[in-house]
């Protein structure tokens, strides 16, 4: 009898990076959308750390086999631990322990993996590389963070056997950076799971929770720089002068790790623009009420100077939400529906979109919109499913 399929998930970002969370919870989720007979041939299990929220183990629990804990990793054996302190002493990385994890547990595929170096494993894998954002905006890193970005991409080109990237944006990008790799290159763009649970709840008694008008237009994106919430501040001073006052809903991590002035400088922005009654910002909401937010803008607002992959792109698209999107390349790859595209550094081109769409959009939800967007999201994410099934099984 033929053993099932076993693969181990490695779990992305953390409180600072929400959109790895979301990357690796929704792999999952696309997996449990396959027919029932196709599932029965897998065994699903995750890597992650303790510090990931607890409601999101209590989402993903259900459909995996075994979580283990970084931080609760078996000790190498002493042979074993003397090749690490010798290999991280030569790369100054930790590979060795997870890779002694993987083969001890005998799975079939591990992903992602990020390479340090040659490994020899009984087991397929392949790395993520999510965007290249340092080539295009350095001057929101530290040369060191450039540095060990540079570093670690060039290990993962060099040794990884198969190298995922979510838009063929990025993967133009690493085909630049480096050619002699382009062979190892996937592009995989992700889909979020349309969640049953998400359609279900009256998205008006969260605007109440949140003390918030019944018209607005919402921002989703942590309040990291190139996010680019400032050009919507400014847009808004501008309608300001024309007594046009739209609102504006903003959730997101309010720290951003790079710069920790920044926040006070959007809020003095705020305040100089005269606009602080048009700017609702509720900071890093649980999931669901998010979604219901959502649902029940006007709009979404996504101004982002750069992008890997957007997660606001795709549960607008998830909602049947219509977009007000920066015109950056992955933006218009992603192509939503009901979308409008700007130049994400012009406040008065997106000022004349914003005008307009405060004038003749209605609070959500819009059943029809809504539906058809459940259904396509769903067909989208069965896709993904089956690729992410081909990736594991090494048929893509």
């Amino acid at each position: 009898m033929k053993e099932n399929l076993k693969i181990c998930l490695v779990m992305q970002g953390n409180r600072n990076w929400i959109g790895g969370i979301e990357y690796t919870k929704n792999m999952i989720l696309a997996l449990t959308t396959l027919p029932q007979q196709v599932q029965s041939t897998i065994e699903l299990s995750l890597l992650s750390n303790r510090s990931i929220d607890i409601h999101l183990y209590e989402q993903i629990l259900p459909h995996v086999k075994n979580i283990f804990f970084m931080e609760k990793l078996p000790t190498p054996s002493i042979p074993s631990r003397i090749h690490r302190i010798i290999d991280r002493a030569l790369s100054g990385n930790n590979d060795y322990r997870y890779h002694s994890f993987f083969e001890n547990q005998r799975f079939d595929f591990v992903y992602p993996f990020q390479f340090h170096r040659k490994l020899l494993s009984s087991y397929r894998s392949a790395a993520w590389i999510p965007d290249f954002q340092h080539k295009h905006l350095p001057h929101f890193f530290s040369a060191e963070e450039i540095r060990k970005r540079d570093h670690q991409f060039q290990q993962i080109a060099r040794y990884a056997p198969a190298i995922i990237l979510s838009s063929k944006t990025a993967e133009i990008d690493f085909h630049t950076s480096f050619p002699q790799f382009s062979e190892k290159t996937m592009v995989l763009p992700f889909r979020i799971y349309p969640d049953p649970s998400w359609y279900s709840p009256d998205p008006q008694d969260f605007q109440r929770q949140y003390s918030l008008p019944d018209k607005f237009f919402i921002m989703c994106n942590q309040f990291w720089q190139h996010k680019n919430h400032i050009t919507v501040f400014k847009a808004l001073h501008l309608l300001r002068k024309q007594s046009i006052e739209p609102v504006v809903v903003c959730t997101g991590n309010l720290e951003d790790h790079r710069d920790k002035t920044y926040m006070a400088h959007l809020q003095k922005t705020i305040d100089d623009s005269g606009i602080r009654s048009q700017i609702h910002i509720l900071g890093l909401i649980p999931r669901l009420e998010q979604i219901q937010l959502i649902r029940r803008s006007i709009a979404v607002i996504q101004p982002s100077l750069f992008e890997g992959w957007s997660t606001v792109i795709e549960d607008a698209r998830c909602l049947g939400k219509h977009v007000l999107a920066s015109d950056i390349s992955v933006h218009k790859e992603q192509d939503p529906p009901h979308c409008i595209f700007f130049q994400p550094e012009s406040a008065e081109e997106l000022a004349v979109h914003i005008k307009e769409w405060w004038t003749i959009l209605s609070p959500g939800p819009a059943p029809e919109n809504e539906n058809h967007a459940r259904q396509s999201a769903m067909d989208s994410v069965r896709t993904y499913g089956y690729n992410i099934l081909d990736l594991a099984r090494g048929t893509t």
